[in-house]
């Protein structure tokens, strides 16, 4: 059986490119070029 945790994260876009996600339920900020880049990255 895998086990599955949900955390949520904000996504805005960057200044002046990109995507920043932020995940506020634990201290992680990370950024990408596209959407799916920045979710990978928050994986």
């Amino acid at each position: 059986m895998k086990l599955e945790e949900n955390i949520k994260a904000d996504t805005v876009n960057g200044e002046e490119s990109g995507f920043v996600a932020e995940c506020p339920e634990i201290p992680v900020v990370t950024q990408g070029q596209t959407l799916d880049e920045v979710t990978d990255n928050l994986k």
